[in-house]
């Protein structure tokens, strides 16, 4: 997780907060952790993967 936060380009525990549901990104912040997995926002919301 800190290796994805670095990436990110968002704070270690901003990162985790929102692994543990204690907090709800905002799509902004979501864009920023697509582009850290270096994955597209659609790739990281389809449900379909999820299952």
């Amino acid at each position: 997780m800190e290796k994805l936060a670095e990436l990110s380009n968002i704070d270690y525990r901003q990162l985790s907060y929102i692994e543990l549901g204690q907090t709800d990104p905002s799509l902004c912040t979501l864009f920023t952790i697509c582009k850290g997995l270096d994955i597209t926002l659609t790739e990281l919301m389809d449900a379909e993967e999820l299952k």
